[in-house]
């Protein structure tokens, strides 16, 4: 993509959102969750962890088992990470896997377990690989044609325009004759590592691939090669791990920022027996803000966002979560606000962009472990396990007044709600259900931050609702 092609996009998406301004999005019209082994709705908040793998030389986001500690029950009360790991770590050689990486991330995979956080292992690259001034794919998979690689481009992701970045990644997306073999090692080295992670309690699934960008060839790339690749991948994992949710990204130029994807949800395969565990996992970053702005509150771009995406699942319904959004500044926190109340409406859950551990960064902590900001936020009372159906959840931030709403399965194990009381309940709170009374009970568990509430099984329909002292 030339800077023509990509400065005709943004215009694009700057166009499509003001015609749609005064219009709001619709909620799913057969809205999925990712659920538990008691058949629980699961609602997943969380973060990445995180950018700094991508720099370090493990590579390995730095974060000590105490770190993640504080994710889940310690104190964030998130149940979730999307964990970083790089490909040219997993393979540095064809066909060769580094047992000792993949140890590594078995070691943490268990501080998560202790926190309460579910893990999803995110293959991320950004500019293809290192060789090209990237991260993600080994040098031995780069095949640039003999193109050079020129000086850096600024800001980063410009370099997705270097010759030699598309020249890569159009050679990896090939099935057939040269260079075929990158895109099959890709989909054995899957194979490997979910051969590795079937079965482990901390284990919730696999992102395929971190922002898929076409290369050489933008029409059709979604519907032609994407597609298809997902579903070899899929079948891959699926020869070792039937269990494992296996999740899905559209192409991250354009999509990003609001644009409709053209992925065949609906098309894709899960070869398990049973339901398929395939989710969709957008990322979000809006352009009035991503590009340098501050945010005034109109939610144009948080909407136009919301709409595509809704109608891309309507397509092929699956759970849907965002797999990245952030931003830093002052203006982070209401941003976020208003992402997360729209998250509440389409999708079953986030994980933001990135638990960092830096000084003047979108990420959690500052390097004294300080909080950022935005952390207060981000941590907000929700039902993480939900025993029935869905049917409505709903946070006011001004007044912290949280209820769920859910139509009774027969699922008998406990509704499970986050309630963060120390941070934004000082002076206690109330629990109240529409069940009527001494049908329904509670359990609060103050060191895990988790109020349990068992509800009726006569009842057709239970909504729950905490209000503060």
């Amino acid at each position: 993509m030339g800077p023509r092609r990509l400065g005709t996009l943004l215009a694009a998406i700057l166009l499509a959102a003001t015609l749609l301004s005064a219009c709001e999005y619709e909620i799913p019209t057969d809205m999925r969750y990712i659920t538990d082994g008691e058949g629980r709705a699961l609602v997943l908040h969380g973060a990445n962890v995180s950018s700094g793998a991508k720099n370090s030389s493990l590579p390995m986001p730095d974060h000590t088992r105490d770190d993640v500690l504080r994710m889940g029950y310690a104190d964030w009360g998130m149940n979730v990470a999307r964990v970083l790991v790089q490909w040219d770590a997993i393979e540095p050689e064809p066909g060769v896997y580094d047992e000792a990486y993949l140890d590594a991330v078995a070691e943490r995979m268990r501080w998560f377990e202790d926190a309460g956080v579910y893990v999803i292992l995110d293959m991320h690259q950004d500019v293809y690989g290192p060789a090209v001034g990237g991260n993600g794919a080994p040098a031995w998979a780069t095949r640039t044609n003999g193109v050079p690689v020129l000086p850096p481009f600024e800001p980063w992701w410009l370099n997705y325009l270097q010759p030699a970045v598309n020249i890569a990644f159009a050679n990896f997306w090939k099935t057939a004759g040269a260079n075929a073999d990158v895109r099959e090692h890709f989909v054995a080295m899957w194979r490997h590592v979910a051969d590795r992670f079937a079965g482990d309690p901390a284990l919730l699934g696999y992102d395929i691939l971190n922002e898929p960008y076409p290369g050489g060839s933008w029409a059709g790339f979604e519907n032609n090669v994407l597609t298809p690749f997902y579903q070899d991948v899929i079948d891959a994992i699926r020869e070792v791990d039937m269990d494992g949710w296996v999740f899905v990204e559209p192409k991250s130029f354009g999509a990003n920022q609001g644009v409709k994807s053209s992925l065949r949800l609906g098309t894709l395969v899960d070869p398990r027996e049973g339901e398929a565990r395939v989710a969709y996992y957008p990322h979000l970053y809006t352009p009035d803000v991503d590009l340098g702005g501050e945010y005034n509150g109109d939610t144009t771009f948080i909407d136009f966002w919301a709409q595509s995406r809704v109608s891309e699942i309507n397509r092929g319904p699956m759970p849907m979560l965002i797999g990245e959004f952030g931003r830093g500044g002052s203006s982070a926190p209401p941003w976020t606000s208003d992402v997360l109340d729209m998250a509440e409406d389409v999708t079953s859950g986030w994980t933001w962009w990135s638990y960092e551990i830096c000084d003047g960064c979108w990420g959690l902590v500052g390097t004294d472990r300080e909080e950022h900001e935005v952390v207060g936020t981000l941590v907000r009372t929700y039902a993480r396990a939900i025993a029935g159906r869905p049917l409505h959840r709903d946070y006011d931030v001004a007044t912290r007044v949280f209820e769920v709403s859910f139509a009774e399965t027969g699922v008998t194990a406990p509704t499970e709600i986050f309630v963060p009381e120390a941070r934004h309940y000082p002076e206690g709170f109330t629990v109240s259900c529409s069940d009527p009374d001494g049908s329904w009970s509670s359990v609060w568990d103050a060191a895990r931050q988790i109020l349990e509430v068992t509800t009726d099984p006569a009842q057709a329909e239970h909504t729950i609702t905490i209000t503060p002292n």
